[in-house]
């Protein structure tokens, strides 16, 4: 089956952007205008100079190139709600001293005007090859631009798009530390388990671990560093610190002569509870000590490391 309905460069068209090639200088396409063909079908014809029955002209709303096709242009208008009262068979494209350009045929469209009791906006497109899409450009007047639906949509997308990655780079910069609830990482990121990585394939990682290798934080707890305040000093950053805690000490005075002293007499951890004085006597069976054991389990909870309460989580960075 034959094309029935399509859009064709005109011959001074033609010969316009043939001009436009040799000196450089872009054609200037401004205006669009439908006609109804004096309700006729209509085939485009490159000898045309005008449509056959123009009903509406206005300036042009967008010209853009389509994005997987550089020559392929997209002419677009937009005819407001308060104008119809006619149908469309034929579109024209025009440049800024009001020369038809292209034309281009279209199924038979009718446009309601607002008084009709039917008013709506109309997106009127015209699509046609070139050879170079540097060849043309769009003069319009701002004030009469209309945002298209697809416009809209399309920047919107854009927008979000843009905003996505900038909260990927910004809000979650690559190489922070995070706690993450499951056992598993999410893509796009790695646990904090000590393994290394490459370099060259995650540089903005490698900026933050210069080593090419990922801290082991499974079992451990972050803390800030020091830097010269003097509460924990000599420590570099992502320097590993082994478990401690504050000494504790205490003494006991097991045997004395004097009034102030006696076998149970306590200092540090160690308490006194009581004293008592006898006569020692070498050898003899009534001759008594006592055993002092120091069991911190006895009253409070105790592991082979000290801890906070805490709840596990897995560390994970951003790689890229």
């Amino acid at each position: 089956m034959s094309q029935k309905f399509y859009t064709l460069i005109t011959q001074q068209g033609a010969a316009l952007l043939a001009n436009a090639t040799a000196l450089g200088i872009p054609l200037k396409l401004c205006k669009m205008a439908v006609g109804d063909a004096n309700g006729s079908a209509t085939t485009p014809d490159a000898s045309q100079t005008k449509l056959i029955h123009e009903v509406y002209k206005a300036p042009l709303n967008s010209l853009t190139t389509d994005e997987k096709n550089p020559n392929q242009i997209i002419a677009e208008l937009v005819i407001p709600e308060n104008q119809g009262g006619w149908f469309i068979n034929e579109i024209g494209l025009y440049d800024e001293d009001d020369t038809l350009v292209a034309v281009g045929n279209c199924p038979t469209t009718y446009k309601p005007k607002l008084s009709e009791g039917s008013g709506r906006t109309q997106v009127v497109r015209m699509i046609f090859m070139i050879g170079n899409g540097n060849d043309l450009s769009l003069k319009i007047d701002p004030s009469v631009v209309l945002a298209t639906r697809q416009y809209v949509e399309e920047l919107i997308t854009t927008k979000i798009e843009v905003l996505e990655q900038f909260v990927k780079d910004k809000i979650t910069p690559v190489g922070v530390p995070m706690p993450w609830p499951q056992i598993h990482p999410p893509t796009g990121y790695f646990e904090c388990n000590g393994a290394e990585f490459d370099k060259n394939q995650f540089q903005k990682l490698a900026t933050a671990y210069p080593s090419g290798k990922l801290p082991d934080l499974r079992g451990e707890f972050i803390r800030g560093w020091d830097n010269a305040r003097g509460v924990d000093p000599n420590r570099m950053i992502l320097d590993w610190q082994q478990d401690a805690i504050r000494d504790i000490w205490g003494r006991l005075s097991v045997v004395g002569r004097s009034a102030g002293q006696g076998p149970i007499e306590a200092e540090g951890v160690f308490s006194s509870d009581s004293r008592w004085s006898a006569a020692v006597r070498t050898g003899s069976a009534d001759d008594w000590g006592r055993v002092y054991s120091f069991n911190a389990s006895r009253v409070v909870p105790v592991a082979n490391e000290n801890r906070p309460r805490n709840v596990a989580f897995m560390y994970i960075v951003k790689a890229e």
